[in-house]
Order: structure tokens, then C-alpha cells, then sequence
């Protein structure tokens, strides 16, 4: 994997078509209708994988209801051992404080649960970023996304630490465009038509990083 050509090839995508570009940015900022947003968003998936290279149209909106909500779904099964340590977690750790038992040996077991916690959390959210991908791949079939065989097979195929850095750079791309939407916003503060433009450009970085990402995850995926 080329992880330069990856991302050079996926910053120029969402800038392809920058009406579909805006409407993904409001529909995303709307609650409930943001199903639509994920669901296009698993749609550019998928056609990035097919071999598409354009922005996909917002036609049969009932289907992206649909799709996004599924995205949704397993986003929530997944979170759900997480959710579970955490709260027990909590829970340990408001009995030992309550209890007034915060010996050194307490001590080092709740800092072992929450190193444990994060290491689960990260190992989780690596399958998971696959399982979306493999979701699309599968045309969306639900249990595709939970696979875990031919996922892991996907990021052995992949390499983990192709896998690894190619998170990285997508985290830190994503952060430099987050800050340069931020000195953008605050140089258009000084103007009245500039305040007026900061929630368009607000709607544009939203967008922006989600097909950004949908690319670059897609480009990665086949690289395998």
C-alpha cells in the first residue's frame, strides 16, 4: 500500500461534486435524517470498492435511511463490550471509594482494568473499521459486518502495520483539516458575510472528512 498516493488520491475525492458535497454536509447536521448521511456514506463506500471513482447520487433516499441505520447498528453492537468494562469499571471504582479501600493493591487493579479498557477499546475499533468495509464489500449485507474470521483475514491480508500507520495518518489528516477549518472560521469572524459563512464551511468539513475518509478506507481495503 502507498499510503501518499492513498491519501493524496482521497483528499481530492469529496471535492469531485461540491453540491453533493454541501447536501451530505446538512443532512448530517440534522437529526434522525443523518441516517440518510451514513448511509451515503456506506454508499460511496461501496462504490469506491466497485471500482467508482465519482461521487455517488442521492437517489432512492429510503434505501440511505436504511443503509445508515444499519451502519448504526453495528456501530452500537460493537460498542457494547466496551460499554460494558466501562461500567464496571465505574462501578469497582466508586465500591473502593466509597469503601474507603483505596489501598496500593486497588490501586493497581483499577490502573490495570482501564490499560486493559483502552487496549480493548483500540483492538475493537480496528476490527470494527473493517467490518464497516467488509459491510460494503458485501453489498451491505448485514452479517458481513460481523465475520470476524474473514475480517481479521482482511487486515493479515492488509498487514497490521500498513493497518496501523495508515490510522495514523488518517487521525492526523483529519486533525489538520479540522485546524484549518478553525483558522479559516476565525479569520471569516471579522466580517459580517464571514460570520454567515461559518456554518457553510462548518457543514463543508463534516462532509469533507467522512468522504475523505470513505475513500481512503476503501483504497485501503483493496489494496490487499
Amino acid at each position: 500500500m502507498d499510503i501518499g498516493e492513498n491519501i493524496s488520491d482521497s483528499i481530492r475525492y469529496p471535492t469531485s461534486d461540491l453540491g453533493k458535497l454541501l447536501i451530505l454536509g446538512i443532512i448530517m447536521i440534522i437529526p434522525v435524517v443523518n441516517f440518510i448521511g451514513m448511509g451515503y456514506f456506506l454508499r460511496a463506500l461501496k462504490s469506491n470498492l466497485a471500482g467508482i471513482s465519482e461521487l455517488p447520487n442521492f437517489d432512492d433516499v429510503g434505501e440511505l435511511f436504511i443503509e445508515g441505520l444499519k451502519l448504526f447498528i453495528v456501530g452500537i453492537i460493537y460498542s457494547i463490550p466496551v460499554w460494558i468494562i466501562a461500567a464496571g469499571l465505574g462501578a469497582g471504582q466508586n465500591v473502593i471509594m466509597n469503601a474507603g479501600m483505596l489501598s496500593g493493591a486497588a490501586l493497581y487493579a483499577l490502573i490495570l482494568g482501564y490499560i486493559i479498557y483502552v487496549i480493548l477499546a483500540i483492538i475493537i475499533g480496528f476490527i470494527e473499521i473493517i467490518a464497516v468495509a467488509n459491510l460494503a464489500y458485501n453489498d451491505g449485507e448485514f452479517s458481513a459486518a460481523f465475520r470476524f474470521t474473514e475480517i481479521l483475514n482482511h487486515i493479515s491480508q492488509i498487514g497490521w502495520a500498513d493497518y496501523i500507520i495508515w490510522y495514523i495518518v488518517v487521525v492526523l489528516v483529519s486533525l489538520i483539516i479540522g485546524l484549518i477549518a478553525v483558522a479559516i472560521t476565525f479569520a471569516l469572524a471579522i466580517t459580517i458575510i464571514g460570520i454567515i459563512l461559518i456554518p457553510v464551511l462548518f457543514i463543508l468539513v463534516i462532509s469533507y472528512i467522512s468522504l475523505f475518509y470513505a475513500r481512503s478506507l476503501s483504497l485501503l481495503f483493496l489494496s490487499q
